[in-house]
């Protein structure tokens, strides 16, 4: 018993008892990130080695699952992440001009970003660490792999990290991990804390105990052999032997949990999705042995003929390989029939149904029974990326196994729907991947197709070769195929984007499709873009009517119906003569009130309806539909004082900030006649010349004579000498010659006054004369 324990203390240090850490990972724009976890609060510092950065933790090390770091990041910024053998050390290799920041999100919580750039001079994390402590034994100076042999060293990797629980350090060199543990120096061994090692070997043997009576562990103790011969063992020395190796996983003792098992189950059933559903495995996209290259139709009659047996008993087996053949051969419809047809239980009958639509381009909404399959490892992540309408920023996107699946397709699926996904990519903003479907599409042989120059086509738009998309668009459109309509919308949006010239001849081509395309996408779409395309040609009464339909597609969006009137709008608002706005507004004054059109929308309509003088439309557009902020109330309060309602925009106003506020409040006031206020408001909006008019026109001398010209103030004392008092006493002869004389000279002064206001305010002469 004391030699298992032996054995299991010395060469099994990952029993001890520890709880692991769980690191995650994201990657951004700028930053990756990644996130320790663990199960309490963690003692930790940070600094600079050779390569990158090295997390240095504190206090006996925990297990550090590293597993799932790299599926969520590439290895552009985080080349390798390394853990040291006692889990205490984690080096961040870094691959790129970048830098490290940490911080605890939560106690128990360490995040790591890794950035972009330069770090700032005030980082803490700078400080350098010595990175020879991975790789060199820090008791015996050597390197710890030297004295491995290859293959133990090869085998040692996959092997969980192994945690020593010993508290002081021994003298060793292990000289091979398979013949078992050297220590040198017996003495030092003997030195060893006796008590500690008793305490663990007795919480050892309680777990032991208890893993054995939950079934969870399972002993293999054969006799250990002898001592290899050859090898001359140090003197003074004490060898402890390894048993032999086992088939099994671990030499001597396997351990497994409810976890451990649930785990092994998956890796043998497929992987899993970031929602924690299992991937779908790829026997159940094998498309291409669905059918025949050489003839794509032949497998599709040899199937026929076999669903029909003996006593015309229907074959189960012989409907699902038809509907195989049919989605084979790239007719979803039909395949879609046969089920429909037979209803017979068909195993995959949920993915074949899913397959048959995506084949015949009915995605319009998402499958729930692909949500997540994006982002898995097989083939279904190729038939999810299919299935979805459009991607968000949400899907974690497995473009690898996407493109791979992709190009494994039969040639005629690969040019079927090949643009379609190539599409969505060039939607999502991914060029890239779009382009590496089209050049799977190119590398086939034979004639591309319609398909594939419209795709083509598309990818010089994003890449802004107008010119070379534009022409190939119009050869599309002239050739009249069934993607003739697609060319006409890309045609559309090219030339409205650009704001260039669309000809009648363009419009009436798109016209033409509509009736064809009737309660579909691209029928909804082709309204919507005549629309845009009549308010920016000038034809604002047939961009209202076509407007005014757009409430009865039900495959546009509430947005994109928005955001065609409001394109609409704009044009109407930047160009429009005055009686074309006016007659414009009129007609859909309803459809504004109750549009959820954005406030700079309506602000900029509004301002040219003032401009034109016509305030009351301009407060109808902005009275709809929600209340009005800040900038909207300043329109309303001009067009309060323009309609004559001064008091309304002083209250419109009161709260409201700035000079311009300031002003409109001063000319409400002066419309009111509270002229002394108004000159207050003039000059909170420093405006002097018209906080001097007020002034005058409230007579207010004492604030004249304190902000007005020389000339002014000049004028505002003489003023205010006209209400001095007199002394009512009868006075002298001497002091009436001297009085008279006094007003002669003040009625020079004044004269002289006035004549001066007069030449700096010539507009008052005019009116005098």
């Amino acid at each position: 018993m004391r030699f298992l324990f032996a054995v299991v203390i010395i060469c099994f240090p990952m029993l001890a008892i520890a709880e692991g850490v769980t690191v995650r990972s994201g990657e951004h724009a700028d930053f990756s990130r990644l996130a320790f976890e663990f199960s309490g609060p963690a003692d930790w510092e940070m600094g600079r080695v050779e390569n990158g950065y090295e997390i240095r933790l504190k206090g006996a090390g925990t297990a550090i699952d590293t597993s799932d770091v790299y599926r969520r990041i590439s290895r552009d910024r985080i080349k390798s992440l390394v853990v040291s053998e006692d889990n205490t050390r984690i080096t961040l290799v870094l691959g790129c001009e970048c830098h490290a920041d940490a911080f605890e999100f939560r106690p128990g919580l360490l995040v790591v970003d890794v950035k972009d750039g330069q770090p700032s001079a005030k980082s803490i994390f700078e400080t350098a660490f010595d990175s020879g402590e991975l790789s060199v034994d820090p008791y015996t100076g050597t390197s710890m792999l030297e004295n491995f042999p290859s293959d133990a060293v090869e085998n040692a990797q996959s092997l969980p990290t192994a945690i020593l629980p010993f508290g002081a350090p021994l003298t060793r060199s292990i000289t091979n991990p398979r013949g078992g543990v050297h220590i040198e120096n017996a003495d030092a061994a003997s030195q060893l804390p006796t008590k500690r090692v008793a305490e663990m070997q007795s919480t050892i043997l309680r777990q032991i105990g208890r893993a054995a009576s939950q079934g969870l562990l399972d002993a293999n103790l054969p006799h250990p052999p002898e001592v290899g011969q050859g090898r001359e063992e140090p003197a003074n020395s004490v060898v402890i032997e390894a048993p032999a190796p086992s088939t099994k996983p671990h030499i001597n003792i396997h351990i497994e949990s409810s976890i451990d098992r649930e785990f092994a189950n998956l890796a043998t059933s497929g992987l899993m999705t970031d929602n924690g559903s299992e991937c779908l495995s790829d026997a159940q996209f094998n498309v291409v042995n669905w059918g025949n290259a050489d003839s794509v139709l032949a497998r599709v009659s040899e199937k026929r003929g076999k669903i029909s047996g003996e006593f015309d008993q229907i074959d189960e087996r012989a409907v699902e390989d038809l509907v195989k053949a049919y989605i084979y051969a790239g007719f979803g419809a039909e395949a879609l029939d046969v089920l429909a047809i037979f209803n017979v239980a068909i195993e995959d009958e949920t993915i074949l149904k899913a397959m048959a639509r995506i084949v015949d381009g009915m995605t319009s909404e998402r499958n729930p029974y692909f949500e997540g399959q994006i982002s898995c490892d097989t083939d279904v992540a190729l038939w999810a990326a299919l299935a979805a309408p459009s991607f968000s920023k949400q899907d974690n996107i497995n473009r690898v196994p996407i493109l791979g699946a992709f190009s494994s397709l039969p040639v005629h699926l690969r040019k079927l729907l090949g643009p379609r996904l190539a599409q969505k990519f060039l939607e999502f903003n991914d060029l890239g991947t779009a382009r590496s479907i089209r050049n799977a599409i190119a590398r086939a042989p034979g004639e591309a197709g319609p398909d594939f120059r419209l795709l083509d086509a598309r990818l010089d738009l994003q890449r802004g070769l107008t010119n070379s998309a534009e022409r190939a668009l119009e050869e599309i459109i002239v050739e009249d195929s069934a993607i003739a309509p697609n060319a006409v919308i890309e045609l559309l949006e090219a030339r409205l984007e650009g704001g260039d010239d669309i000809d009648h001849i363009l419009l009436a081509t798109a016209e033409s499709h509509i009736f064809e395309q009737r309660n579909t996408r691209i029928g909804a779409d082709l309204t919507r873009l005549i629309a845009m395309s009549f308010g920016q040609t000038g034809d604002y009464q047939k961009a209202l009517e076509v407007l005014q339909k757009l409430d009865s597609f039900a495959q546009l969006e509430k947005q994109e119906k928005e955001k065609a009137w409001e394109d609409v709008l704009e044009s109407v608002t930047d160009d429009a003569t005055e009686v074309a706005l006016l007659q414009f507004v009129l007609a859909a004054q309803s459809e504004i009130d109750h549009q959820t059109l954005s406030r700079k929308t309506r602000r900029k309509l509004a301002l040219r309806l003032l401009k034109e003088g016509w305030p009351v439309m301009a407060e109808k557009v902005l009275a709809a539909p929600t209340s009005p902020v800040t900038d909207d109330r300043m329109i309303l309060a001009q067009a309060s004082i323009l309609n004559g309602r001064a008091e309304r925009a002083i209250s419109m106003l009161k709260n409201v900030a700035g000079d311009e506020a300031a002003k409109l409040r001063a000319l409400a006031y002066e419309k009111t006649g509270k002229f002394m206020d108004a000159a207050r408001e003039y000059g909170a909006g420093r405006d002097n010349e018209s906080q001097k008019y007020a002034t005058w026109r409230s007579e207010d001398w004492t604030q004249l004579a304190l902000t007005g010209s020389k000339v002014e103030q000049a004028v505002a004392q003489m003023m205010l000498a006209q209400n001095e008092t007199v002394d009512e006493v009868e006075p002298s002869i001497n002091e009436v010659i001297a009085r008279d004389n006094s007003l002669l000279k003040v009625s020079e002064t004044e004269r002289d006054t006035i004549d001066r206001l007069l030449e700096e305010y010539p507009a008052l002469a005019q009116e005098d004369s």
